[in-house]
């Protein structure tokens, strides 16, 4: 048997609590509506008249004594910044760089694996700053890249082992 698309609670059932409480909530954000609606009807005359007060900017000026001010562009930086590639500010004062910065400390950091770079003879780390030791930096791949002076080949290589030195 097809049940009825409509179906009728019986009065003081859960049921037609729920569909009275839900219509009350209906009623009220539908006043809270037209509440903002005239509200914002209200800023909008308010926003026309302002601005044709500001059109007659003699006028105005005169009788407040406030005048209106051009403010100046920043100055041109010819740096670019090599993580957003915008032109005028360095990765230093990057705030996209900054805010990667943050959600790798909170991912990566977080769970002890960082991204090393060599800072004189010490390791950092690029996100969150932390010296680290060197199993850290081993364990993180490509490590070996990101050293600043690596040692040349012929000093890791122990005596006598070397290219072109044989046994005599």
């Amino acid at each position: 048997m097809p049940f009825p698309k409509f179906a009728v609670a019986a009065p003081g059932s859960i049921a037609s609590q729920a569909i009275t409480k839900r219509d009350n909530e209906i009623r009220v954000l539908k006043a809270a509506l037209e509440a903002k609606d005239h509200e914002l009807e209200r800023l909008r005359e308010k926003l026309e008249l302002l601005s044709v007060a500001d059109s007659d900017t003699e006028s105005s000026s005169s009788s407040t004594g406030h005048q209106l001010v051009k403010v100046p562009l920043p100055p041109h930086r010819p740096y670019r910044c090599s993580f957003c590639k915008e032109w005028g500010h360095t990765v230093d004062q990057c705030v996209e760089r900054f805010v990667d910065n943050i959600n790798h400390m909170h991912t990566h950091c977080a769970n002890h694996v960082h991204s090393p770079y060599q800072h004189d003879r010490e390791w950092r780390c690029n996100w969150c700053g932390k010296h680290l030791c060197e199993e850290e930096v081993k364990s993180f791949p490509g490590w070996e890249r990101r050293v600043r002076n690596p040692t040349p080949s012929w000093e890791k290589d122990p005596k006598g082992k070397g290219k072109g030195k044989g046994k005599y």
